[in-house]
């Protein structure tokens, strides 16, 4: 849609009219943001599609597809468990909501993890698989990082309330740590470190001008002393 503004009196006139019909969505953004770009010429370009489904694929060091894992769906964010059994990922159903899923891929089943109304994104296995952290926006509660174990058996505990937008992103390979950035007001995106373990207190790994975000524990874990 577009609207004529008044860049003088900085306020919108006249009414919103379609522009394109059937625009794709970024699958990568939750919500779906739509795959557009508007030049400082006027021109409007934009990937048509309506959805944002996807399949998921394995490809071979050299870029070869070697298989499909399930149908196209509006997914995102796969990440693989730890003993390559199983796929988490985040998937939007026809009514907009976001959960957790879990696909098998032995036998290219999946089954649903988290059932609440509010979006659930990003999940990163615990070390030895048994729990899937992500991040979530209740009611209440506002957005914040959340666990759940893997089998379902339990129910989903807060691990951290956020102010702001955040995501985890690495769990460390010894249990103790789940890394996570955030957004923030001055540096747009940072860092950190959530223990558990002693206070739980969160410890700040990088505050700096620059936007810093998707960082990874290295397989041989956290130096602990540096993240203090």
């Amino acid at each position: 849609m577009a609207q004529p503004f008044d860049t003088s009196r900085f306020e919108f006139h006249g009414e919103p009219f379609p522009v394109a019909q059937q625009v794709g969505i970024l699958a990568s953004t939750t919500p779906g943001r739509p795959a557009f770009s508007v030049s400082s010429a006027g021109q409007l370009a934009y990937r048509t599609g309506g959805d944002a489904k996807s399949q998921l694929a394995w490809f071979d060091r050299a870029g070869k597809e070697i298989g499909r894992l399930g149908q196209p769906e509006e997914q995102f964010n796969p990440s693989i468990s730890p003993d390559q059994k199983r796929v988490a990922i985040a998937r939007r159903d026809r009514q907009g909501q976001t959960d957790i899923w879990l696909l098998e891929l032995g036998r290219d089943a999946s089954t649903r993890l988290t059932f609440n109304p509010a979006a659930d994104d990003v999940p990163v296995w615990s070390p030895d698989g048994s729990r899937l952290a992500f991040t979530s926006i209740r009611d209440g509660i506002g957005i914040g990082l959340y666990a759940k174990a893997s089998d379902g058996s339990s129910d989903e505990e807060l691990l951290l309330k956020l102010n702001t937008g955040g995501f985890p992103r690495s769990w460390s390979s010894d249990g103790r740590f789940l890394l996570y950035d955030v957004l923030a007001p001055r540096t747009a995106s940072d860092i950190w470190a959530l223990p558990f373990e002693g206070d739980r207190k969160p410890i700040p790994v990088l505050q700096t001008g620059p936007s810093e975000d998707l960082g990874q524990f290295s397989p041989d874990g956290p130096d602990r002393r540096r993240l203090q």
